[in-house]
């Protein structure tokens, strides 16, 4: 099964921090693939005011489409807007 997590990094090196990487690693344990989707390097400002100038909303919907995933998991919300949800084939849940 394929999973798109959808997630922030809140440093400068936009490393996952070690609780979002347990959580990402523990869905590979169990056999999902899984994509990380940095929602902050979309982001103006670590995604506190909305998408870069430069990002395309509907390509990356589009994207995330052709990728087939059966499902997404978001924390905080990142990158639930309309297009990536209407991307993802399964449920999409935020935590």
């Amino acid at each position: 099964m394929k999973l798109a997590f959808f997630g922030f990094t809140w440093n400068l090196k936009q490393i996952l921090d070690a609780y979002t990487s347990e959580i990402v690693s523990g869905f590979s344990n169990i056999g999902f693939d899984v994509d990380i989707y940095n929602g902050s390097q979309f982001t103006n400002e670590y995604g506190i005011y909305g998408f870069k100038d430069s990002i395309s909303v509907e390509k990356l919907g589009y994207y995330i489409r052709t990728q087939n995933y059966d499902l997404a998991i978001s924390f905080n919300n990142s990158l639930i807007i309309p297009e990536t949800i209407r991307a993802v084939n399964g449920k999409v849940v935020s935590v």
